[in-house]
């Protein structure tokens, strides 16, 4: 390891490294079991963020049979039942549409393409779709002819129970087997970063003890990855205790720009303010100031600043990333506020 190597592109690619399904043979057994069965069998999953949700449901489609036609969308791409109908047509037909079509002629082209085919589509990261309109689509896909052979899958970090966030028409249709995802022991944690190949990192260069604090700090196995591939990357000779703590800020910083990449420069401003002032401030910060260090760091490089009711919206995009945790208070300029913390550990799980 070098000490003067920055980390390396390879970094945010850290997820890649969950090769191991530890401990998830009951989840994956139950998935696969919910997709091949007779019948529409819609799918809930359920965990916290790092717990494998993600990694089981696409080697489990990896390995359904070759007539089964699979779909993997995430809501923070598709965050709107028009994107995934879009998106949804051309996976299913091969065909590009293009822009322009109405939503009925979305529908038209997946339930035409669905009477030859068995599919399944996830709805990864499906949070970010019901904070808008996808209630709506999980209702529609719900309520297809019996002949149009589709299962849908939900994944969620947020929300362990549906019938909490769609309506009762919704979920009483829709009516998904859960599968819930228990986050990982710290010494499972320890176990897995122990075992895994990171780039750069031979695994004798880390003391046991550097393992037993990432894990004790973390559960969330992606976040820990990361942590594990910053220190490779950036740590010289043998890794111990005291240089894990050292960069835990700064790795974490970079968890946080992975689960930020697909996003705008304007939500990395946001979080970059609140980081800012969290490290000034004892205790929680409030929107108001929070909005001021924004339009600051958009100054210094040359963005224009969105407005607080755009960016009011980018938060709760946070909130359900788990990087931030906010509580809702009235009196502000806009009539309320909220008052903002970086989410602990203990808040991820």
């Amino acid at each position: 390891m070098n000490q003067e190597s920055q980390p390396s592109d390879d970094t945010v690619e850290a997820t890649k490294l969950t090769k191991e399904l530890i401990n998830r043979q009951q989840e994956r057994t139950a998935l696969r079991e919910a997709l091949t069965s007779p019948g529409p069998g819609n799918v809930h999953i359920y965990g916290p963020r790092g717990s494998g949700k993600t990694r089981v449901t696409r080697t489990v489609l990896d390995d359904l049979p070759n007539e089964i036609q699979t779909v993997y969308l995430t809501g923070m791409e598709h965050d709107t039942q028009y994107k995934v109908l879009e998106r949804l047509a051309a996976e299913l037909t091969g065909e590009e549409l293009g822009s322009g079509y109405h939503t009925s002629d979305l529908q038209h082209h997946i339930e035409d393409h669905l009477y030859d085919t068995t599919a399944v589509v996830v709805l990864d990261e499906v949070d970010f779709l019901l904070e808008n309109d996808g209630n709506d689509l999980l209702y529609y896909l719900s309520r297809l002819d019996a002949d149009a052979q589709l299962t849908t899958v939900c994944i969620s970090a947020n929300h362990d129970d549906l019938a909490e966030v769609i309506d009762d028409r919704t979920y009483s249709s829709f009516h998904p087997q859960r599968i819930a995802f228990d986050p990982y022991s710290v010494d499972q944690t320890r176990r897995i970063l122990a075992e895994h190949d990171i780039e750069s990192l031979d695994p004798l260069s880390v003391s046991p003890q550097a393992f037993g604090y990432i894990a004790s700090q973390t559960q969330n196995l992606r976040r820990g990855l990361h942590w594990l591939q910053y220190a490779a990357d950036t740590v010289e000779d043998t890794l111990t205790q005291d240089e894990v703590k050292e960069i835990e800020h700064p790795a974490r910083q970079l968890y946080w720009d992975v689960l930020l990449k697909d996003f705008s420069i304007h939500h990395h401003y946001l979080l970059e303010a609140i980081d800012q002032l969290s490290a000034e401030t004892v205790g929680s910060v409030y929107t108001g100031d929070i909005y001021d260090r924004y339009e600051e760091l958009c100054e210094i490089s040359g963005k224009d600043p969105l407005s607080q009711r755009r960016l009011s919206d980018y938060l709760r995009h946070l909130e359900l990333l788990q990087i931030i945790q906010a509580d809702y208070h009235r009196g502000g300029k806009e009539g309320k506020t909220r008052e903002i913390t970086l989410t602990t550990e203990a808040q991820e799980s």
